[in-house]
């Protein structure tokens, strides 16, 4: 058994969770997180704000989480190192590192998006999850990324975003319907009433870069017919037009995502697909994928929704990356 205390600030996100490995599963034990809300009103993350959002809040989410645990049954220390907001980050390895210079615990230093990839395995046994070749599509506000993974040592990046990622997407069509950020989960639960227009269906398949991911074009297409819309009919979108707009949106991406993922399936014959990072908790989304993955096919998608999004716990899932850096106290 070996216990993590995992610190993750890469962004607007103050999470801490304690986690174990006992070599056939991964269990996050107690997590504490804290959002920054106050970035709604900006319409984005702003940096300055985020970080000194995590100064403020980074030691009172840990002396919520001491609660839960003794540093003493601390193995080691698992910490965000990059990429995202520089001073973000350093605000977590601060405190990581004084942790673990106080109680003389080696510091696990983590690529941010390399966590993300093996999310899935969180909180199930590792050998019902865990089978090579594996794909992997990370999909994030900032990336939209596939990745293959062959054999433990190797992380293969297929292809990635070419310009707007669909979580970004999601958040500029949601802002051109007048709602606040995020605007994902509002534009999921709308969609689920409106009628998709296949007219307006615009899926940057992209054939010749058949790993490559684009979104723009779906959003300008969206843009350029609501206002249309609105110079023909009426100033104010009826809902409707709300609904369908979100339906077809929605549908765009998941054909888009599902196209991709299909594809990379059969050039490169793997038994295991992840859907990981904020947009897979999007359940449409996620079940036209596997709708589309043939029946041989392992699909998985984190366990949690709390999973999806940028947190603590999935930390520790340290070793089983291999770009990272230790550091002994």
């Amino acid at each position: 058994m070996i216990r993590t205390l995992a610190i993750e600030t890469s962004c607007d996100d103050t999470s801490l969770a304690i986690v174990t490995r006992d070599g056939i599963s991964y269990q996050c034990e107690h997590i504490v997180s804290y959002s920054q809300i106050i970035h709604q009103q900006y319409g984005w993350v702003v940096p300055e704000i985020a970080s000194r959002e995590h100064e403020q809040k980074i030691i009172s989410v840990l002396s919520t989480l001491e609660q839960y645990f003794n540093y003493n049954d601390i193995d080691i220390l698992s910490v965000t190192d990059s990429p995202w907001l520089p001073w973000s980050l350093l605000v977590g390895k601060t405190v990581a590192h004084f942790l673990a210079n106080h109680y003389h615990k080696p510091v696990y230093l983590v690529n941010h998006i390399h966590w993300h990839i093996y999310s899935a395995l969180l909180d199930r046994l590792y050998d019902d999850v865990y089978r090579l070749p594996m794909l992997v599509l990370t999909v994030s506000w900032w990336h939209n990324d596939l990745y293959l993974i062959s054999t433990p040592d190797e992380i293969i990046k297929l292809g990635g975003t070419l310009d707007d990622a669909a979580w970004e997407a999601f958040d500029k069509v949601a802002r051109m319907l007048g709602w606040p950020y995020p605007g994902g989960p509002r534009i999921s639960e709308m969609a689920q009433w409106g009628i998709i227009d296949h007219a307006l269906c615009k899926r940057m398949l992209l054939p010749d870069q058949p790993y490559q991911f684009s979104f723009s074009g779906i959003k300008s297409s969206l843009h350029n017919y609501i206002q249309k819309k609105k110079n023909a009919d009426s100033p104010v979108l009826s809902h409707s037009d709300i609904t369908q707009i979100c339906a077809t949106f929605q549908d765009s991406v998941g054909y888009t995502l599902a196209y991709k993922v299909t594809r990379a399936v059969q050039d490169f014959g793997v038994q295991t697909v992840f859907f990981v990072w904020w947009v897979s908790s999007n359940q449409h989304i996620a079940t036209m994928i596997q709708d589309a993955l043939p029946s041989w096919i392992h699909f998985f998608t984190p366990i949690k929704k709390a999973y999806c999004t940028d947190n603590a716990a999935m930390i520790w899932l340290v070793w089983l990356m291999q770009h990272r850096k230790t550091i002994k106290y």
